[in-house]
């Protein structure tokens, strides 16, 4: 699996968490909240966007990171993200952390805290593993930003039926419905093989129109284009190669037949610039000192 929080998973975490961010914020903090309001996730460094950050009861700034799997820097990248929130011009309140994993893993711990002293800097953050959520408490309250999680906290394929049908039978409309239906296919490919998830659901041709489908679609489409492209040039490359050397052995042929009989009718050397048959032109080159006759190259194209 690749250390980069992959663009679907992304994609599909923001989908939710900028959906529903209220009940998933109650159930991460295990407290009710008054308000939350999204701020903005544009901090002034190149190509860093935050996942989630949101003002809570106009307390403190709550800034939520998703992984797939550990990184051996997100503990800098963190406090990164906490120092240009703290002072970010309009944001002059406290920062908590919280950073989810969506996969296990042996490097990751259940908290981290670092203090440096001489600096005074103390920098804390709370770690959730997805797998240890009450998914049971989850399916009852039908708290449905987290519903598409529930069958990877479960580790178990059949809660992929079983959560599609609590989805489709909630009162939301039907856009919501699909992004949610989606979301949970996106995070179950996390741990679960694509025709397991096929088994599991109806087909997902009846909810690809929606723009979140549309949105991932491109994302792949694209990806497969670039991939597509490294491996034309790479083919390109080979073919490049081959139909140069086949080229060559050409020409050299048309040369030694030149050398020895002076000249070559048009008729040959067509054949020759046609054939495409690498083996006989060698074997022409190999045999040019027992032919006897230019006319004898015929047959070899009979």
């Amino acid at each position: 699996m690749k250390n980069k929080f992959d663009k679907k998973y992304d994609r599909a975490t923001k989908t939710l968490i900028q959906g529903y961010d209220k009940e998933i914020i109650e159930f991460i903090i295990d407290k009710k909240i008054n308000s939350v309001s999204p701020i903005d996730r544009e901090i002034n460094l190149p190509e860093k966007h935050l996942d989630s950050a949101f003002e809570i009861n106009d307390e403190y700034i709550l800034n939520i990171e998703f992984q797939t799997v550990y990184e051996k820097n997100i503990e800098e990248r963190l406090l990164l993200y906490r120092c240009l929130l703290k002072y970010k011009s309009d944001y002059k309140k406290p920062v908590r952390t919280i950073l989810v994993y969506l996969t296990d893993n042996y490097n990751i711990t259940d908290n981290f805290q670092e203090r440096i002293e001489e600096n005074n800097i103390n920098f804390e953050f709370k770690v959730i593993k997805i797998w240890e959520l009450d998914a049971d408490s989850i399916i009852k309250n039908k708290i449905l930003g987290l519903l598409p999680f529930v069958p990877l906290i479960k580790k178990d394929s059949k809660f992929i039926k079983s959560t599609y049908n609590i989805i489709m039978d909630v009162k939301v409309d039907k856009e919501a419905k699909q992004n949610l239906l989606n979301c949970m296919v996106v995070f179950s490919t996390l741990i679960f093989k694509k025709e397991d998830i096929k088994k599991m659901m109806i087909p997902i041709e009846k909810f690809e129109h929606t723009d979140f489908f549309q949105d991932l679609k491109k994302t792949a489409k694209d990806e497969g284009l670039k991939q597509g492209i490294k491996e034309g040039i790479k083919e390109g490359l080979r073919e490049g190669l081959k139909e140069g050397a086949i080229k060559a052995k050409k020409d050299l042929l048309l040369k030694l037949l030149k050398i020895k009989f002076k000249k070559v009718s048009q008729e040959i050397s067509k054949e020759i610039k046609h054939c495409n048959d690498v083996q006989l032109i060698e074997s022409i080159i190999e045999k040019i000192f027992e032919i006897n006759s230019i006319d004898e190259i015929k047959s070899f194209f009979l």
